[in-house]
């Protein structure tokens, strides 16, 4: 855990994912289980840049929502308007993983980041 921590700090690599702010609760949340004090766990993890894929494609998909607001998109509904199809092998972390890069990568092909 130490070493993720010290490579998104000390070498300005930019995060990314989707639904970060619900990813960033559930590592602090695992790393305070794991013994980390609360103090390092909130000093360590303070992130201020990051690229939440989930709320830059709200806009893009235009999912109805309440309020008028668009609705934020599941990862596989962005994957699905931005390649005409269904990430494969929807279960499971690595699936994610590749359906988020492959989605991050059209973006910034795109210019939309």
């Amino acid at each position: 855990m130490e070493h993720v921590l010290r490579a998104v700090g000390e070498h300005g690599r930019v995060p990314v994912g989707h639904n970060v702010d619900f990813g960033r609760n559930v590592v602090a949340a695992e790393m305070y289980r794991l013994g980390y004090a609360k103090e390092a766990v909130e000093n360590g993890f303070h992130v201020t840049r990051y690229l939440c894929l989930m709320t830059t494609a709200a806009a893009l998909c235009r999912l109805p929502g309440r309020l008028g607001r668009p609705e934020y998109p599941t990862l596989a509904e962005l994957h699905m308007r931005l390649f005409v199809g269904e990430p494969r092998g929807r279960q499971g972390a690595l699936p994610d993983v590749e359906a988020g890069a492959r989605c991050f990568f059209r973006f910034r092909a795109s210019g939309v980041i």
